[in-house]
């Protein structure tokens, strides 16, 4: 997540590269199996890995996708970084939020990629 949110803010960078993060919640496979009885018991939702190789493949697809986090449960996806972003000042609280608003604009503005 650190790396996809560091590399969307480089322009250079994001007009060639896309960078975007797919967080799955409980996904059937031989990881889970300490837990996956637990977890379907409790009537939680899980994924397959065709669901989440299904959302990658549209995230792929989907050219203005550029940035985001997607959010899988029960094999549907969700964009949750702009949510993030959007109600930053409410969780963060209103002056971290603007000095870390001034932090990356400042960062930002230092680019160390070449010019074309």
């Amino acid at each position: 997540m650190g790396l996809m949110r560091s590399l969307r803010s480089f322009e250079p960078i994001a007009s060639k590269i896309r960078v975007n993060c797919v967080c799955p919640s409980m996904t059937l496979t031989g990881m889970v199996e300490g837990i996956k009885d637990a977890w379907i018991g409790a009537g939680l939702p899980t994924n397959t890995p065709a669901d989440i190789a299904r959302i990658i493949v549209h995230i792929a697809s989907a050219t203005e996708l550029a940035g985001r986090a997607v959010y899988v449960e029960g094999g549907n996806g969700w964009e949750i970084e702009q949510g993030l972003d959007q109600t930053q000042p409410i969780w963060l609280g209103e002056v971290p939020s603007e000095q870390l608003n001034r932090s990356v604009a400042a960062l930002g503005a230092v680019s160390s990629c070449p010019p074309e």
